[in-house]
């Protein structure tokens, strides 16, 4: 299912943007998160996601970039649920010799456990961090959080830089696990125009679209963006089923493609 997102640029007062939330923040509302609010059977619950991909001009290259980056808390109940520490995140290359490749940076994760009372930080240490390569397109930064326990919470947050302006990162809402609140913002220059879909059966909770003035600099010149804000609440894990040809088409996400 894929609807087409007509978006209409208007000026928003800045306290209204949405903004990413404080690492390590927790809250005692998520600690005691009571899964029956979104799904009794889940084993792990995303509390809250938050993304955001924008363009880069590096003056040292004259090239362009794309930056995207990510951060999650996620609350797990149970043993079954420890599978959501393992963390593996693509990172693509063009294989044909000329180097050209995304790269990771700013890898931060850690687990918080209920010790007498308060909430106590694990941090995991850069040691933990692999990679695994998949093929010569593309290589698995892997990690897994330390200190794992029924009942923990755990946070990471990372970003990528892509050279690949033309696969505009693409928003999956739905996962297979549920979601209480997913945030992507997505800042576009004013020569890029986009055709932005939204796929599966689920409606956003709300989207914005507002004029970011000066959001890149390119030769010494300042460039406005339509700064595209998309949200989610409450969603349940996806689920493949048998008669579903294509899943991709049937979970939530966001896509652009670029047409000009």
């Amino acid at each position: 299912m894929r609807k087409t997102l007509i978006l209409i640029l208007f000026l928003i007062p800045l306290f209204a943007i949405s903004q990413d939330f404080e690492f390590g923040k927790i809250a005692n509302e998520d600690y005691s998160f009571d899964r029956k609010k979104i799904d009794s059977n889940a084993n792990a619950v995303y509390l809250n996601e938050y993304g955001t991909t924008y363009f880069s001009f590096d003056s040292e290259t004259g090239h362009m970039k794309l930056i995207h980056t990510y951060h999650v808390r996620i609350k797990i109940f149970n043993k079954e649920g420890f599978e959501a520490a393992n963390i593996a995140i693509p990172i693509h290359k063009s294989g044909n010799g000329n180097e050209e490749q995304e790269y990771i940076s700013g890898i931060r994760a850690s687990t918080f456990n209920e010790v007498s009372g308060k909430l106590e930080e694990t941090e995991m240490s850069n040691k933990a961090i692999f990679t695994e390569a998949k093929s010569k397109y593309l290589t698995l930064n892997k990690f897994t959080l330390p200190n794992i326990k029924e009942n923990s919470i755990i946070e990471y947050q990372y970003t990528i830089e892509s050279p690949y302006l033309f696969n505009f990162r693409t928003w999956h809402f739905q996962s297979d696990l549920p979601k209480v609140n997913s945030t992507y913002v997505a800042f576009i220059p004013a020569n890029y125009t986009y055709n932005v879909s939204l796929r599966g059966f689920y409606k956003l909770t709300d989207n914005k679209s507002e004029l970011s003035s000066g959001c890149l600099r390119v030769a010494g010149k300042d460039m406005d963006c339509s700064k595209l804000s998309y949200n989610m609440k409450n969603l349940p894990a996806f689920l493949e089923e048998e008669y579903m040809t294509a899943p991709s088409n049937y979970k939530s996400a966001i896509y652009f493609e670029l047409s000009e």
